[in-house]
């Protein structure tokens, strides 16, 4: 197996030059590639990339829109970036999702059903869901429920509200709902999540919810709750709750953090996908600091691995970015480090990721999610 990448900046007429000459050099390094995964920041004619990418890669290929992507290099905006793999033994095959009917959890369903015709019995499942589309949590249970333990999972959340139209292509075609998920069979991979949120406060219990939105925590309307807590943990009334997300307790201590999505005018909580009434809930906060130590503490371990890495697929939360602030290039840069030894290091921002580091695969909000394998 090999694996390749380029970036390419945005910069009119000779971007297709400069996209011609990736190419040639991703070609050259590979031969045939097996599959190609691009994600691309700013402007750009889609369709002319789709119709290329048609015409140049005799392989199945998945193209993305990001706020932001990352290589070695490291952060760019205004560009294009690909990533490569081939090998005797590895195909690929991709799924476009969309006219999705259905409720979500059958949609999931459907969506295995699709892959599952060739009976395929091992591989890597790489998500890219819509933001918009579908509950994921329940999409996901629907898809593993049939696919089961055999694969691994990761993926990062995508948003045609933040590319202003289409968001994702395929060989297939291209899209602005539902999204698509590649499957690689013949490569392996193993995944990382952290997110260095902690809990605030003490715990709730969601005790009555309509879809999203969170309508009471303790038996009291959410946002008074919520409130309370944060102003004892800030001493200030929370308006923004970007900084203050939910937790909700798992195994071992660890918490699945939930993004809210604003405070409403009828005292709920806006959350960015359903959590099951009468869960145990901890309003979390985090530090520039405490991110920056958990980010080096799964690096540490990555680095520690008897087998070094050959490729690494990352991706990052867009909302971690409004705590990081500036220090968003030192969590690449520990990334960047800790991997540099990989032959390859392709990375994005997400509006949620996918992982499955605790065995099925989960919906995460604010983590950084590696996937590293060869």
């Amino acid at each position: 197996m090999k694996t390749a990448s380029e970036s390419i900046f945005f910069d009119g007429p000779d971007f297709w030059k400069s996209l011609e000459e990736s190419c040639r050099r991703i070609f050259a390094g590979l031969g045939e590639p097996s599959f190609v995964l691009m994600a691309w920041s700013g402007a750009i004619d889609r369709l002319s990339l789709q119709r290329y990418s048609r015409k140049i890669f005799p392989c199945p290929f998945v193209g993305v829109h990001t706020p932001a992507f990352f290589t070695k290099k490291g952060l760019m905006t205004g560009g294009l970036s690909i990533w490569a793999v081939s090998g005797e033994n590895i195909t690929a095959r991709t799924l476009l999702l969309d006219d999705l009917t259905a409720d979500s959890w059958t949609s999931g369903e459907q969506a295995a059903c699709s892959f599952l015709e060739e009976n395929p019995e091992n591989g890597v499942f790489i998500h890219f869901p819509e933001a918009d589309s579908y509950d994921f949590p329940f999409f996901l249970h629907g898809f593993y429920g049939l696919t089961g333990p055999g694969f691994r999972h990761i993926g990062g959340v995508i948003s045609s509200k933040a590319a202003c139209g289409t968001c994702h292509f395929t060989e297939a075609g291209e899209g602005k709902t539902g999204g698509v998920i590649a499957l690689l069979e013949g490569m392996t991979l193993e995944t990382a999540s952290v997110h260095g949120f902690s809990p605030v406060g003490p715990p709730v219990i969601l005790t009555r919810a309509k879809g999203t939105r969170i309508m009471e925590l303790d038996y009291m309307p959410a946002a008074r709750r919520y409130k309370s807590i944060t102003l004892e943990a800030t001493g200030e009334n929370i308006e923004d709750t970007t900084l203050y997300p939910l937790g909700v307790s798992g195994c071992e201590g660890n918490f699945l953090v939930r993004d809210l999505a604003g405070i409403n005018k009828d005292g709920s909580i806006e959350c960015v996908s359903h959590i099951p009434e009468l869960s145990p809930l901890s309003v979390m906060s985090g530090t520039k600091t405490k991110l920056l130590s958990e980010t080096e503490k799964m690096c540490k371990n990555l680095k520690a691995r008897e087998k070094k890495p050959q490729f690494a697929l990352a991706f990052d939360c867009v909302t971690r970015k409004s705590l990081l602030q500036e220090r968003i290039h030192d969590e690449l840069a520990i990334l960047q480090e800790s991997l540099g030894s990989c032959e390859t290091l392709w990375g994005m921002f997400s509006w949620g990721e996918i992982c499955d580091a605790w065995g099925s695969p989960k919906y995460l909000n604010k983590a950084l999610t590696v996937g590293f394998g060869g």
